[in-house]
């Protein structure tokens, strides 16, 4: 005769083969985590309850596969990026956990605003834009990703009006444009003359938010990368000027990796040494030793936060009469606009 566990047992059978078979095997592992922490008899929950949990475990599973393709697919550098496990006592200067909380919300690509970190190459500026494109990826925002070496190569093979003006409009479709290492090498007149009109085009009309990483000044953008200086200054003017810019300073991750990783071979092959009498590792003797030592965790606003609480550095006053207060504008005004930045005085004279 059956006994109440069988036909327990046998029904989950049941349930995890059809939860196979209709690809909605994340129900099945919740009902089952639900099982065995005694949920479903310690604190019984209406039906639906119950349903609602488990169908929103498919949810986030699906979500989760559907985030992992997009990233692998996009080709980002750091696909595991993460806000929450950016490290910070590294000695880096230039950004804080306040301004990442606040780039997280994804507030800046809303209201189609540039983001641009400058900085030594190991700072961890690769790693930190490669995160705020995962968190952007999670709010189903479409990335445009190439490293600006790729990018210049590939307007380079563009032959043709209509070929241009296709490649514009493709990446027109796109919420943010991320070029990861910008400005390195130097491009000739044709491939400046596309970017400025990415510039003018995407950038200037507000149809896309664009995030950089660089090693190098804008001044050295206009000297140094583009073949004319007056498209250099042209692009500076439009995608630089009004952006959120963060300059890193601070010593080199991957040469702190290194030793890092030396340091704890050489640990790993004096443990006995450095022991105790029964042969077990001394965690005191260590202590501090390590370069990475846990990672830091960053509470990410909620979605009800107030979008104008949010600023951004620029000088001047705006031309809608937005108020600016201590030389920062609010990334959107209290009726949800985009708030313009100021004229350049290039731009005060061509409106003239």
């Amino acid at each position: 005769m059956e006994t109440l566990n069988d036909i327990k047992s046998q029904r989950l059978n049941e349930i995890e083969k059809l939860t196979r078979e209709f690809k909605i095997t994340p129900l099945y592992e919740c009902l089952i985590q639900m099982i065995k922490s005694g949920e479903l008899e310690k604190e019984p929950k209406p039906l639906e309850e119950n349903i609602h949990k488990m169908l929103m475990a498919i949810k986030k599973r699906r979500n989760d596969t559907t985030i992992e393709k997009v990233t692998k697919s996009l080709g980002i550098h750091y696909k595991d990026a993460n806000v929450n496990n950016i490290l910070w006592n590294v000695g880096r200067k230039g950004i804080n956990k306040k301004d990442i909380q606040e780039l997280s919300t994804n507030n800046w690509i809303r209201c189609k605003r540039n983001i641009i970190l400058m900085g030594p190459t190991g700072v961890g500026k690769t790693r930190i834009a490669d995160s705020l494109v995962n968190c952007a990826i999670r709010e189903k925002f479409k990335v445009f990703y190439r490293r600006g070496v790729m990018l210049a190569t590939e307007l380079g093979q563009l032959e043709g009006s209509s070929e241009i003006l296709a490649f514009i409009n493709h990446i027109k479709k796109f919420d943010l444009i991320y070029i990861d290492d910008f400005a390195s090498g130097v491009i000739n007149s044709d491939i400046e003359a596309m970017l400025g009109e990415i510039a003018d085009d995407i950038v200037d009309k507000h149809c896309a938010s664009m995030l950089i990483t660089t090693q190098h000044t804008p001044e050295s953008w206009i000297t140094n990368y583009f073949h004319s200086p007056a498209v250099g200054e042209s692009f500076v003017d439009r995608v630089f000027a009004p952006a959120i810019k963060f300059d890193l300073t601070g010593p080199s991750l991957r040469v702190k990796k290194v030793i890092d990783d030396k340091t704890t071979n050489s640990q790993n092959n004096g443990m006995e040494e450095n022991g105790t009498k029964d042969g077990t590792e001394d965690s005191t003797k260590n202590e501090g030793s390590h370069f990475y030592q846990g990672s830091s965790t960053i509470l990410v606003p909620s979605a009800g936060d107030n979008l104008s609480s949010q600023t951004a550095e620029v000088t001047g006053s705006a031309e809608n009469g937005t108020k600016i207060v201590n030389g920062t504008v609010p990334l959107s005004t209290n009726d949800g606009t985009v708030p313009k930045v100021p004229l350049t005085e290039g731009e005060k004279n061509e409106s003239r």
